[in-house]
């Protein structure tokens, strides 16, 4: 739900009011963060991309896109990778996703937890 917020303050003596534009992060917004901020696109995972990649579970979100020269390609982040925590928090879906990008907010590096195949490994990634 969009809302829009009005406060009032004072500084130094003087009244000021601020109005400020609330709105929901969005999946497409929370993956907008990832693609931008650290370089790679996810999706939910689904019986046509698990089919795909091979992949060997359906828990967490697919990366299917890779930027060059992002934080993802220098630690080696691949598509077919999967996602199954970010910063400790536990990713089954795009919505876990969604809601764990929100509360990292502008947070500089996070730790990934990534599985390809039956392995899994952690990363660390910083902004760019």
């Amino acid at each position: 739900a969009d809302d829009t917020l009005t406060f009032s303050i004072i500084r130094n003596g003087t009244s000021h009011t601020l109005q400020v534009h609330a709105e929901e992060f969005s999946l497409e917004r929370a993956a907008k963060v990832a693609q931008q901020d650290f370089g790679f696109y996810v999706e939910e995972i689904t019986q046509q991309n698990a089919s795909h990649y091979l992949l060997q579970t359906q828990q967490g979100v697919v990366i299917t896109d890779v930027r060059n020269n992002s934080p993802a390609s220098q630690v080696g982040i691949e598509p077919g990778d999967v996602i199954r925590h970010v910063d400790g928090l536990k990713i089954t879906n795009l919505q876990d996703f969604r809601d764990v990008m929100m509360k990292l907010g502008q947070k500089r590096t996070i730790v990934v937890l990534v599985q390809r195949n039956n392995r899994g490994y952690y990363v660390t990634l910083e902004r760019q």
